[in-house]
């Protein structure tokens, strides 16, 4: 798929040789596709993710000493992702249950992470925590290899620019592609902490 954007620019840029416009346009530009190839990039493993079948599993206390139910969730959705034979790689977290976490004692985290998952100090400092709109009350666990992105290399996002005499302009533009492929749907896994404890 494609991103691209442009705009229309008084020619005078060109005409007294202005570059620093031209270039601050297309540095602006390239940051804006930046984010949306991001954007993209997170979409497209949202929308890979398996939903975690949590029915009957007890929620997560909310008691102030007790473990945050977000990191609960992603120790769930990351046994899930190990069942399948992958390693957990990164955690996505929602703004909210990300909060409850970050506030807890890193130490407290990495060591119930390191004595739930069963891994090495390594293996779990090598696994990213990190906050990402994914929905209220939500939480993605993936492996590395189950999704793969694309993005054109070389000098993209691609600079074009055309003239347009008859109002004066020109017309730069930017564009960039991408693919994203599933490769492993079962090694992403979804958690709604709202669903803990349900019938």
């Amino acid at each position: 798929a494609r991103i691209a954007g442009g705009h229309k620019l008084d020619r005078r840029f060109i005409d007294f040789n202005d570059q620093a416009v031209i270039a601050s346009y297309f540095r602006e530009m390239t940051e804006s596709v930046a984010r949306q190839s991001d954007a993209k990039a997170l979409a497209s493993i949202i929308a890979a993710a398996t939903a975690l079948d949590v029915t009957g599993i007890a929620a997560p206390s909310t008691d102030a000493d007790a473990v945050a139910p977000g990191l609960v969730a992603v120790v769930d959705a990351a046994q899930q992702v190990i069942d399948t034979e992958n390693q957990p790689a990164y955690a996505l977290i929602s703004a909210e249950l990300w909060r409850e976490i970050i506030l807890k004692p890193k130490d407290a985290t990495l060591e119930y992470l390191r004595s739930a998952f069963g891994l090495e100090e390594g293996e779990v400092a090598n696994f990213s925590l990190r906050p990402a709109p994914v929905g209220t009350g939500k939480v993605v666990v993936g492996a590395k290899e189950a999704i793969t992105f694309y993005e054109l290399g070389g000098e993209a996002p691609i600079r074009v620019e055309g003239i347009d005499p008859h109002h004066g302009a020109i017309d730069p533009a930017v564009f960039a592609y991408w693919a994203a492929l599933t490769n492993n749907a079962n090694a992403v896994v979804e958690v709604d902490v709202a669903t803990y404890g349900t019938a």
